[in-house]
């Protein structure tokens, strides 16, 4: 929250960052989780610039943006 992050519980036009957890399972497309991803996938298709990134990356910017 501090990098300007909000959680939300849907995916839509306005998210640009979905931030994929460490703990993803490999049957992903069958969790409520998978379908987020699934749905920003499906966002990326039509043309929304939204970005999929993993966890450990997420903490990697949010750190560098905080020091700033």
């Amino acid at each position: 929250l501090k990098a300007g992050g909000m959680p939300v519980d849907a995916i839509t036009r306005k998210t640009d960052i979905l931030v994929v957890g460490t703990r993803v399972s490999p049957n992903w497309a069958h969790t409520s989780f998978g379908r987020k991803i699934q749905k920003a996938m499906e966002l990326q298709e039509d043309g929304h610039p939204i970005e999929i990134i993993s966890e450990r990356r997420w903490i990697e910017v949010a750190g560098n943006t905080e020091r700033r």
